[in-house]
């Protein structure tokens, strides 16, 4: 059986593509969408009878956001992965500490009970960026600005954790996006929320996502992915929205 798609990126390190091709589209095939990601999870390449969760061990030395969210989703996905051994008897965790994989990946590869661990869980132990951008991501979906506050409260003072955030790669955009998007109506907390972001990291208006995979999209998503949140507000391609309307105002203050 040849490598799949997952092989491929994990030997190339292409976690952002890779976090990207294991999320669903459509939520009313979500099952048979999962069961796809999930079979090409469970095949071995032919020479050496790898699973991807063993070709990630090899080649997880250097700990990224990104890489640490896709082992932990891998392993959630496809928990058997952890036992599988290759054709030289040797499972995913044996191949992580031969190739001195960073620690959180090797406690990782390490579970042996996943029944009492969801997929939150194991992001909160294992890929703590994501787990707390996805804590982020409900409430902003949710449009619930004060809950936005609180979550940034608890954190205060972690300037790491406010870079962290702003900065992580959502598969072609950013938390400020995320916000632009889902801002259709005016709150005072809206406001003081995006004042907050800006002043503890005022680069986060000009970071652009890690696009490096040129993610496929429809030619009629008129979605402005190649943009930082500064772009974002503003231009042709501006996408309409009070988020967008206060952004504009923000970056008169911080050019």
């Amino acid at each position: 059986m040849p490598r799949n798609i997952f092989h491929e990126m994990f030997i190339d390190m292409a976690w952002v593509e890779a976090k990207y091709a294991m999320e669903w589209e459509d939520d009313e095939n979500k099952e048979e969408e999962v069961e796809f990601i999930i079979s090409n999870l469970m095949e071995k390449e032919p020479l050496q009878g790898r699973t991807p969760l063993h070709v990630l061990a090899a080649n997880s030395a250097t700990r990224t956001p990104t890489l640490a969210a896709v082992a932990s989703e891998v392993v959630f996905l496809y928990p058997l992965a952890l036992t599988t051994k290759d054709d030289n008897h040797e499972t995913p965790l044996e191949i992580a500490v031969a190739n001195s994989s960073y620690p959180e990946i090797i406690k990782l590869l390490s579970i042996t009970n996943l029944e009492t661990l969801d997929q939150d869980e194991l992001d909160r132990q294992y890929a703590s960026e994501e787990y707390h951008v996805g804590q982020a991501l409900k409430l902003i979906h949710a449009e619930d600005w004060p809950a936005c506050i609180e979550f940034l409260d608890s954190k205060k003072p972690d300037d790491q954790f406010i870079f962290e955030l702003l900065s992580y790669n959502l598969c072609g955009t950013t938390i400020i996006h995320e916000i632009a998007i889902c801002s259709q109506k005016y709150h005072d907390d809206l406001v003081f929320l995006l004042l907050r972001l800006v002043h503890r990291h005022p680069p986060a208006l000009h970071t652009q996502a890690e696009d490096e995979n040129d993610y496929e999209v429809d030619d009629d998503d008129e979605f402005p992915w190649d943009t930082t949140p500064a772009e974002f507000a503003r231009g042709e391609d501006a996408w309409p929205s009070i988020g967008n309307i206060i952004l504009e105002f923000l970056l008169v203050d911080v050019r």
